[in-house]
């Protein structure tokens, strides 16, 4: 989530006596909304977040990781799981297995349509291309009335520091693109996101698919560690042991039927997400949200009008 914190409109907190790093935040009407974990040094997060927390009255967390959590719980928030984070070991990572049937299915339908994928960075002659083909997408997803931010990160082209980019081409068109954000750890890069993936509505079935499989491959070479596939909202969010949390009932009750309702995945398709990316067989990993009161409803509309999704 480091990358979002450098988006359009975006404001970094700071502790100038002397705890290196920030926190990414947006206000929204009267609330303060953080977009992620603290970027920073391991040992500098605690201070960070009990500094941030003195900043401002009215503040929430959107994505942020089980150390944050226990902090926040301990300052007083209200902290919910708001779903799974599925994440890729590299090593040894193969695609064999009959788990693995239905993604394997659509690497071979790209490939047997033509598509070849190829890592171009920093091209600017591909911008104008791949804004079309974006904005081809934004007009199939009939769920939203414009792109969603802040939760999710737009396409820029060059894709930004240290951002690989890689496009999947049949007979010359583009068809489809994904863009990895860099994971950092100490200072070298441990892991890359598909942070920003975009198809044509036509595009041969698969083409994504096939997009990240050669990015698996030239990463795995790299001896990069690990592929984080993001947030699956909504995914496994009753799960009785984060009690000690001090969750929000009403937040609990409310994800819970995000992740279920036929209603709810007509506007953003939870089940969707989250059928997608366990079709890889990956770990996972729990990601919070805090509030500071019981009933957070004008926190949520404050986000969810922030981020694009009201």
């Amino acid at each position: 989530m480091a990358m979002h914190t450098i988006q359009p409109g975006m404001k970094a907190f700071e502790d100038h006596d002397g705890a290196p790093g920030f926190i990414g935040f947006k206000d929204q009407g009267r609330f303060r909304h953080a977009v992620s974990d603290p970027v920073c040094p391991p040992g500098a997060a605690d201070k960070l977040l009990r500094k941030f927390h003195q900043s401002h009255g009215e503040i929430t967390f959107f994505h942020v990781s089980p150390a944050t959590a226990w902090v926040l719980r301990d300052l007083g928030y209200f902290v919910n799981q708001i779903g799974e984070e599925a994440i890729i070991n590299l090593a040894g990572h193969t695609w064999n297995g009959r788990d693995k049937e239905d993604i394997r299915r659509q690497h071979n339908n790209a490939m047997k349509a033509g598509v070849v994928v190829s890592e171009i960075c920093d091209d600017m002659s591909l911008s104008d291309e791949a804004d079309r083909l974006s904005r081809q997408w934004l007009a199939t997803v009939k769920r939203v009335k414009r792109e969603l931010c802040y939760a999710t990160r737009r396409p820029c082209f060059p894709g930004g520091p240290g951002v690989r980019e890689f496009y999947g081409f049949c007979d010359g068109r583009m068809e489809a693109f994904v863009h990895f954000d860099p994971v950092y750890r100490e200072g070298a890069v441990e892991g890359y996101i598909p942070a920003v993936s975009r198809r044509r509505p036509d595009s041969p079935k698969g083409t994504q698919a096939l997009i990240i499989r050669e990015a698996m491959a030239q990463f795995t070479k790299e001896g990069v560690s690990r592929l984080y596939l993001g947030l699956m909202p909504a995914h496994k969010v009753e799960d009785k042991e984060d009690r000690l949390l001090n969750p929000s009932p009403f937040v609990s009750r409310l994800f819970g039927w995000m992740g279920r309702s036929p209603l709810a995945n007509r506007f953003y398709p939870f089940r969707g997400v989250s059928f997608h990316k366990t079709r890889y067989r990956a770990q996972s990993s729990k990601v919070y949200m805090a509030f500071g009161r019981r009933y957070p409803v004008r926190e949520m509309i404050s986000f969810g009008r922030m981020a694009g999704i009201l």
